[in-house]
């Protein structure tokens, strides 16, 4: 069941969320500040953040950087986030733009077009290990109206921000606190190549591959294929180095990352595309 954080300084909007998420399934926990919402993900797993964003003491976005902090000295992955408003100032918009949220509702809403969201953010940033002939590790995403540029097109912002999301969640659980008090993932280098546009509402898989896997490096592969028609979208790879927070030396590979890299570890010279 997931489980959805809503923060809301409103009586009547913490009571409606509550009463209409918890009728369609989901696990509800509702909050009145930034504050509140900060010691719960100190505290528990969420699958979505709702949040306002005119609240007062801590508005939604500084909450949301305050989240992204906590999750990323805890090693979590990026929980997705929708921001309700119905006003925000040029400034904010440009904050949660810049923070990458995964939708933005205007107040007041409709029930469904609420639900709709809800649902699609939820199986876009549903993450699963499928086992081919050729074992993967297999990111799915549903391309989003703000992903897109001037062309109504996926933008290549975006496409890197896809990859960087599919390496928070293969890694993801290789980066707890044990790892981050002494460790740094460094990225050494990275490139992209486009076969294909996508539009929103198309469904996007990132298969994610590993090779070239040494001491205290890795590269990933990561071939963009259309859900449903398996096009070929894109290709990209990046390449990792294990370094020693304090000296900034490359270090070993920790036993938790190997163990993730190993079951999707390919030789690259053998692969159908070049990346």
């Amino acid at each position: 069941m997931p489980r959805i954080l809503v923060i809301d300084d409103e009586e009547l909007v913490i009571q409606t969320a509550e009463k209409i998420l918890r009728r369609e399934g989901y696990d509800v926990v509702a909050v009145k500040t930034g504050y509140d919402a900060v010691e719960q993900i100190k505290q528990y797993n969420f699958d979505l953040i709702i949040t306002d964003v005119r609240m007062p003491d801590l508005n939604g976005v500084d909450t949301l950087s305050k989240i992204r902090e906590i999750l990323n000295q805890k090693g979590n992955p990026r929980i997705p986030e929708i921001c309700m408003t119905g006003y925000a100032d040029d400034e904010t918009i440009s904050r949660a733009k810049a923070l990458g949220v995964a939708d933005w509702l205007g107040k007041p809403f409709e029930l469904k077009d609420f639900l709709d969201r809800i649902q699609r953010i939820l199986k876009h940033h549903k993450m699963e290990y499928f086992s081919y002939s050729q074992k993967a590790f297999v990111y799915k995403y549903i391309v989003m109206l703000s992903d897109t540029d001037q062309f109504k097109h996926m933008s290549f912002a975006n496409y890197l921000k896809l990859m960087f999301l599919a390496t928070d969640a293969l890694l993801g659980p290789a980066l707890d606190s044990e790892f981050l008090a002494e460790s740094r993932l460094r990225l050494k280098n990275s490139r992209m190549q486009f076969k294909k546009q996508t539009v929103p509402g198309d469904g996007v898989l990132v298969k994610v591959n590993a090779s070239e896997i040494n001491t205290s490096a890795f590269a990933l592969l990561y071939t963009f294929m259309v859900e449903g028609t398996a096009e070929l979208v894109g290709l990209g790879r990046q390449v990792y180095e294990s370094v020693n927070l304090k000296t900034g030396l490359p270090q070993s590979l920790s036993i938790k990352i190997g163990e993730i890299l190993a079951p999707i570890d390919v030789d690259e010279k053998q692969l159908l595309y070049k990346y």
